[in-house]
């Protein structure tokens, strides 16, 4: 006979969910691909519209990212307060150390608001980087909890890193896609092709930001490629060619010189020395081949020719040299940090008043630098909290990565691509609108991969069994 309490308690005591926190549990396995996506895909604008950011004012594109934003912040704000309240206070304190650093930084960069010029516009911003920060901290949680468990029977399932970054292949890819098809049905629309003027706006998106995608995109197919179960599959084949449509089409020399330097790094650490020296091999018979087909290297200086034009974009060696327009902007920029060199001018605007008088006209323009844009607009202070943010997740992942010993088959090699990644972003930043400005792809990317970065521990701290989502 089975005692009462092999039976189980009397059914009137099972605690059975409700419909409402059915739907939460149901929403709660798809809040991050949705908010990703969702802060992702609105980036795209229209034509003729001049972004507040510019001057311009709050139409209904920019109320509705805003409120996109604000949802974001209130939910996952939400779900991690439940999430502390459901935890004890000594580990919950541990989990919070090493996000500290991007807290404190935020809190300056809120500070900042009270003396900036555009209010709107350093909040709005503001804003978005709190709604990614706070995603990422949900999903450094997720992949460090086997079920995150809160009061009122929520529940949320394990992350993996590879369900992660298998969600931003996929929203990476979409938005590539979305560009695509719009260019090729309507070019003016786009915004991909250059050639083509429109007053006050550059289309669906700037050709540059669209470039910045496809090859933050290609870094994501080339990780599949080396380093998935199912890596040359026909789907990664179709989001190969997307990617590369979009890199070509937009024509962002920035784009294509860092997918070039990453695909560098990955060819050398991810492959086999039977492949690198299968490589070296054909690499030589093509050499040779062309010595012995084109002796005059005729073909060879026709294609050079068109790779020239397509790089110089129209522009005089002497506009190359300037970066394209960049070293002036970045004497703007640094002229005007030295005005407020402590506090800066308030988070993402890069003058006093707002309006920086350089390339087609007075505006809040992007320092196209991370360290300037950092610089002028939260001070030194704002830099020396932002360089211990990136720093102690870099170095976090470094050791991760020299103790992969730790790690079950298949996520040895995540700290590696992480740290390919973070290269990917250092290159990026450097002459290109920064992952700490609009809400992008390449800014959804950034955050999403901290998380992962921050709750990636060895397995025998969680016990991993490697997978999907748990």
């Amino acid at each position: 006979m089975m005692s009462e309490a092999a039976m189980g308690p009397p059914s009137s005591q099972v605690v059975r969910p409700g419909t409402m926190v059915s739907v939460l549990n149901r929403f709660l396995r798809w809040d991050i691909p949705l908010f990703a996506s969702s802060l992702a895909l609105v980036s795209f604008s229209l034509p003729g519209r001049i972004s507040p950011d510019s001057g311009g004012s709050l139409d209904w594109i920019a109320l509705a990212k805003l409120s996109l934003r604000l949802m974001a912040c209130l939910w996952f704000s939400m779900v991690l307060w439940f999430s502390r309240q459901a935890s004890q206070p000594r580990v919950a304190r541990q989990n919070d150390s090493k996000l500290s650093p991007w807290y404190w930084f935020i809190g300056w960069s809120f500070v900042t608001i009270a003396w900036s010029p555009l209010k709107t516009v350093s909040f709005a911003q503001w804003l978005g980087l709190l709604a990614l920060l706070l995603m990422a901290q949900a999903i450094r949680d997720r992949l460090r909890t086997p079920v995150c468990s809160y009061p009122g029977a929520w529940t949320a399932p394990r992350l993996s890193p590879h369900s992660v970054v298998s969600c931003l292949y996929f929203i990476t890819t979409t938005y590539s896609l979305a560009v695509l098809v719009v260019h090729f049905v309507a070019p003016e629309l786009s915004g991909l092709d250059r050639s083509i003027s429109i007053d006050g706006s550059n289309g669906l998106v700037h050709p540059t930001a669209a470039g910045a995608t496809g090859s933050l995109g290609l870094v994501l197919v080339l990780n599949r490629f080396f380093h998935h179960r199912q890596g040359a599959s026909a789907g990664t084949a179709v989001a190969l060619l997307i990617h590369l449509g979009i890199l070509v089409l937009s024509n962002s020399r920035s784009a294509l010189a860092t997918i070039a330097a990453v695909s560098m790094i990955f060819f050398i650490w991810a492959t086999t020395k039977p492949i690198k020296a299968t490589a070296m091999v054909l690499l030589g018979v093509f050499c040779f081949a062309i010595l012995v087909l084109d002796p005059g290297l005729e073909l060879i200086n026709i294609v050079f020719g068109d790779v020239s034009s397509y790089i110089q974009r129209g522009q005089s060696i002497d506009q190359l040299k300037a970066v394209s327009g960049r070293s002036e902007i970045w004497a703007a920029v640094w002229e005007q940090y030295l005005d407020a060199p402590i506090v800066g001018h308030g988070y993402f605007v890069t003058s006093a008043n707002g309006q920086l008088d350089v390339w087609d006209g007075p505006a809040n323009h992007d320092a196209h630098n991370v360290a300037l844009q950092v610089l002028v607009s939260t001070g030194l202070i704002g830099m020396l909290l932002f360089s211990w943010s990136v720093l102690a997740a870099w170095i976090h992942t470094v050791k991760l990565m020299w103790s992969d010993k730790d790690f079950t088959e298949g996520m040895e090699k995540v700290p590696f691509f992480l740290l390919v990644v973070s290269a990917w972003f250092a290159i990026w930043s450097q002459g290109c609108v920064t992952f700490l400005g609009p809400i992008r792809p390449e800014s959804v990317v950034f955050f999403c991969l901290l998380g992962v970065t921050l709750g990636l521990q060895r397995s025998t701290d969680l016990g991993w069994r490697g997978g999907e989502v748990e």
